[in-house]
């Protein structure tokens, strides 16, 4: 180290620099004092001079006085803090010396080499400086956390008056004293990191956490603790599909579906329209507005790791098993929600629905958060508290989840809303799911006798399933009594009236024959058990056959108690063609 005025220590470049300048000032002042001439001036030239002589007397006043005041404020920041600057050390020095003398060579880490750079011409220099100034310090964006104003550059606007008079003293540009290389790749860091596709984040506060990041056998308290609450909404899930699915664990109401097979066990033949809309409307709304269930199945898609972002020390394993998990519950919740959807036929009960799937789905968020307060011990305290902050690696974290929650989302949406289509085409489809032949058999030797047999499906009430789902069903031509079988609204009840229209809300009096006890349901089916009235009030024994693959034209031509023994009716159930 050299020494320099008092006892401050200046780095040897630093003050090798110093020296240099005053020598270049005394040759300067004994070559003028000689010639009896006014100082020369610097020529303008395309290049710089192989001689410092060319270099203007006052130019090394300049650059002596300004060099001073530079090692002034080094040595009172040395003095300070008794530790030795560099010259390389970076923006750190920019405050203390906001200035580096056009660098046009290579050797930009010294000021060893500056005397043979001074005489560079002022058209030549101030080209230098424009375009190394625009090729490293680019404009780019503020880095996130981080103030760009805490950065000063010595050049451009940001120098002070005294520092415009000695740059064009000089006829230079100054660019900071820290390092070009070093100082432009640290800026290329940080547009790097602004431009990287994986954002900072950090683990879902949520128990599929706890499994992802302990292991069964060495942290088994957070690792159990994860998997239980799991493991409580599978099981809440599947008593929901079992309560509407299951033949004999059913509790559905019996239901107006009159076809055969799974699906009618738990679909009812029809809804209004009210309930339609509600169905179509909740869907979109659950995938729209995301609860728990669609937002676990969003984040186990979000979080799957990423394979070529897997670091050594990440614990990939665990994270797509808690991803599957995560998955599997979002799943299997969403399948929930559209049998609750399809199987209701109250509006406000399929709203309510949405809240028991959005209850279960939410365990694993509120036993994280009880786990926070403390209310499962301060062990499972500590660690949600730490999980919450612990930042996600960057194998499972992504900067485009708009366009994942869209991939996710949008299929999910689209399988809900096309199996709730299938089942409104069969609804309102006269193919499925609807009653189209019965045969009604009054108590022999009454007035009704004569309006025993079949009724078949009226093809002109089919017309508009959607306006009005419920049917009208005439009687066969060889019945002895012509009738006709309808549903009146207003009055909620099926009737059994003669004439040829096809409301039964508009019949007369004396056209009604019989009617229904209330019913809401869609299907005539449903109506077989119940109890049938004459139109004074009196109760009526009749009885309904719905076996329509036995019902046919044969079947339909033969009648109870007519002296023809029909083969058909020597049944049980027929009372063997009644006696």
């Amino acid at each position: 180290m050299n020494s320099s005025a008092g006892s401050l220590q200046y780095p040897p470049d630093v003050y090798s620099t110093y020296m240099s300048i005053r020598k270049s000032r005394k040759n300067v002042t004994a070559r003028s004092e000689s010639q009896d001439d006014e100082l020369p001036r610097a020529k303008s030239s395309d290049g710089p001079s192989d001689d410092v002589d060319n270099i203007d007397g006052a130019v090394g006043v300049a650059k002596e006085n300004k060099f001073k005041s530079i090692l002034r404020a080094m040595g009172e920041r040395i003095g300070k803090t008794n530790e030795i600057a560099e010259c390389s050390s970076g923006p750190e020095m920019v405050d203390d010396m906001d200035m580096e003398f056009a660098g046009v060579n290579n050797s930009t880490n010294s000021f060893s080499d500056l005397d043979d750079n001074f005489d560079v011409t002022i058209n030549t220099v101030e080209e230098v400086k424009e375009r190394k100034f625009k090729n490293i310090f680019r404009p780019r964006g503020k880095k996130k956390g981080k103030n760009s104003d805490s950065t000063e550059f010595a050049g451009g606007n940001s120098l002070s008056d005294d520092d415009n008079n000695f740059n064009r003293s000089l006829g230079v540009g100054s660019l900071g004293v820290a390092k070009r290389g070093e100082f432009a790749d640290e800026i290329l860091d940080d547009a790097s990191d602004k431009q990287s596709p994986e954002t900072e984040g950090f683990w879902p506060a949520d128990c599929y956490s706890f499994i992802a990041l302990h292991r069964p056998f060495e942290n088994p308290t957070f690792f159990l603790f994860g998997v239980l609450v799991w493991v409580f909404q599978i099981v809440f899930l599947i008593l929901l599909v079992l309560r509407v699915a299951h033949l004999k664990l059913s509790t559905n109401e019996d239901k107006d579906n009159p076809a055969e097979g799974f699906f009618s066990t738990f679909i009812p033949s029809n809804v209004d329209t009210l309930s339609g809309a509600t169905q179509y409307l909740s869907l979109i709304a659950y995938c729209v507005f995301a609860n728990e269930s669609i937002k676990d199945t969003v984040t186990a898609v979000e979080m799957w790791p990423k394979m070529k972002k897997v670091r050594k020390d990440d614990n990939v394993h665990r994270i797509m098993l808690s991803c599957a998990m995560r998955f599997f519950q979002g799943i299997l919740a969403a399948l929930v929600v559209l049998l609750l959807v399809i199987s209701t036929q109250d509006a406000i009960d399929i709203i309510l629905n949405f809240t028991a799937v959005n209850f279960i789905s939410g365990f694993d968020d509120v036993a994280f958060e009880l786990a926070q307060w403390g209310k499962y011990g301060p062990m499972l305290e500590a660690e949600a508290k730490r999980i919450e902050d612990l930042p996600a690696p960057p194998c499972i974290c992504r900067k485009y989840q708009h366009i994942r929650y869209c991939w996710t989302v949008v299929p999910i949406a689209l399988v809900l809303i096309s199996l709730v289509s299938t089942v409104t085409y069969g609804q309102t489809s006269t193919k499925v799911w609807l009653t189209k032949r019965l045969r009604v058999q009054f108590e022999d030797d009454t007035n009704f006798e004569g309006y025993s047999g079949c009724y078949v499906l009226n093809p002109d009430s089919v017309q508009n399933r959607v306006a009005d789902p419920r049917v009208v069903y005439d009687s066969y031509n060889e019945n002895p009594k012509s009738a006709k079988i309808g549903y009146c609204r207003d009055e909620r009840k099926w009737y059994l009236y003669k004439g040829d229209g096809l409301s039964a809300c508009d019949i007369l009096h004396v056209d009604n024959v019989a009617y229904s006890e209330k019913t809401y349901s869609f299907d005539i089916a449903t109506s077989f058990d119940g109890s049938w009235f004459s139109k004074s009030g009196t109760p009526l024994e009749v009885y309904f056959f719905e076996e329509e693959d036995t019902l046919d034209d044969k079947q339909c031509s033969a009648f109870l108690g007519d002296g023809i023994c029909n083969t058909n009716f020597n049944v049980d159930d027929y009372n063997y063609d009644s006696g």
